[in-house]
Formats: C-alpha cells, structure tokens, sequence
C-alpha cells in the first residue's frame, strides 16, 4: 500500500496511470480468463506492473479510448 503521507504520492500516482494507458498492448479474454498481448516484452512488464499496483488495463471502446480499472 502506498504511503498517503509520502511527498511524491501524486507523482508516482500519474506515472503508474500513464503506464496504465501509454502502450499498444492488446487484451485478449479466453474463457473470462484476461491476458495481454504486446510486441515488447518491455512494454507488457510495464502495463503487468501497473496491474499489479492496482492501475489494470481492461480494454480500448469503439473510437479506441483506453479504459482502466483503477480499483
């Protein structure tokens, strides 16, 4: 959990919402089961590790918006 006192809270914040957002990786749901798919390995450990701090890539909508699941 992150420390709500710490200075740079609203910086690590953004940055972890940026790495949420800023890629092409591509979501896959294979029987309710969700994966990416990403031409980098990079890439895909960035958005795994913004996942894993609670900044979870769902999907991109119709007019390819990124939607992210903050929770």
């Amino acid at each position: 959990m992150a420390n709500p006192f710490h200075v740079n809270l609203v910086n690590i914040q953004r940055m972890f919402e940026v790495l949420s957002i800023c890629h092409t990786v591509i979501v896959e749901n294979n029987n309710g089961k969700v994966t990416y798919n990403a031409s980098s390995p990079d890439e895909l450990a960035l958005v795994n590790g913004a996942k894993f701090l609670g900044y979870s890539f769902k999907c991109r909508d119709e007019d390819d918006n990124i939607v992210i699941d903050l929770g």
